[in-house]
């Protein structure tokens, strides 16, 4: 038979995880352990220790390695919600709100919380907010900075790629002197027009300063000295993308007036 005292503290610990409590998982794995490993004590005292120390260490082994996620389960679902605002290079800002509890602090890197959603000084890019409220139960949200026509048409230089009317290429109706250009967007609104490796007049300098900006709520883009022959200041802006910028005006070609789409690559 199993030692008095032992079967007696066995029988309180039975007890104990029984009746419930903070930790119901890690409770009912010891008790089914337990009530598995007290026949086998009665019968073979010779190894009870064993067995008993054996069963408790398992019991802490699966509360710490998988039950204690139990205590998580009264978490509240924390939502968040961000206004966000893009950039030209590192302007950018998140504001985040979150729901589901209170005391919340905030972390754009997952490590250092603080006591405000406002990030700023962001540039173009993809970010996670987390969320901690004051129970410590967390929540993330990704959100994105997306870069704006200032920062894209100053990212790089810009060179010429083709010119269409509709669907038909017509760049080979610009002069060969324009084509080869290489363009440059100062963020400050200024620029240089480098003439590339074919001039149009051998004394033209190899490179003239323009001044640019956005007009028409962003929607065209004034540059102060004309790209192409026939052309004007003015271009309607058709896509302006980290890889492209599209442009269109109407040009001269043949002595005939044409909207132009030229586009520029990198």
């Amino acid at each position: 038979m199993v030692d008095g005292k032992l079967r007696s503290s066995s029988c309180k610990l039975f007890a104990v995880m029984t009746s419930g409590g903070k930790y119901p998982c890690f409770l009912s794995i010891s008790t089914f352990l337990l009530i598995k490993t007290l026949p086998i004590l009665d019968r073979k005292p010779s190894i009870m220790k064993y067995l008993f120390r054996l069963t408790a260490i398992l019991s802490l082994f699966i509360f710490f390695a998988g039950c204690s996620k139990d205590k998580n389960k009264n978490c509240e679902t924390i939502d968040i919600t961000a206004t966000v605002t893009n950039s030209d290079a590192s302007n950018g800002t998140i504001t985040a709100t979150a729901t589901g509890g209170s005391g919340f602090t905030y972390s754009i890197d997952g490590t250092t919380f603080v006591n405000t959603g406002n990030f700023t000084a962001l540039a173009p890019g993809a970010y996670t907010i987390t969320a901690k409220n004051s129970n410590g139960c967390t929540g993330s949200k990704s959100f994105t900075v997306n870069g704006t026509k200032k920062y894209f048409i100053t990212r790089t230089t810009w060179k010429f790629s083709n010119a269409k009317v509709g669907l038909t290429d017509v760049s080979a109706f610009l002069q060969t002197c324009q084509k080869d250009n290489i363009l440059t967007f100062a963020a400050a609104g200024t620029g240089t027009n480098d003439e590339g490796a074919t001039k149009c007049n051998a004394g033209d300098p190899q490179t003239t300063p323009f001044t640019w900006n956005f007009v028409a709520s962003e929607t065209q883009l004034f540059i102060s000295s004309t790209l192409f022959t026939g052309g004007s200041n003015t271009f309607n802006i058709v896509t302006l993308s980290s890889t492209q910028m599209v442009l269109s005006q109407t040009i001269t070609l043949s002595g005939i007036p044409q909207n132009v789409e030229v586009t520029f690559i990198h």
